[in-house]
């Protein structure tokens, strides 16, 4: 990213495979909202410009 002139922001979930999947019994419900605010966030500033 550092040669493409890029910024990166890697978030990183403590959580188990398929954590966001609300039948999974290792559903993480904090971990999914995290990731699901910062995807909203992402589209809103990327594709709804």
């Amino acid at each position: 990213m550092m040669s493409a002139k890029k910024t990166l922001e890697l978030r990183v979930y403590n959580a188990n495979h398929a954590f966001a999947n609300p039948s999974n019994p290792k559903h993480d419900e904090t971990a999914t909202k995290s990731a699901n605010e910062a995807a909203i966030e992402f589209f809103k500033i990327h594709l709804l410009m």
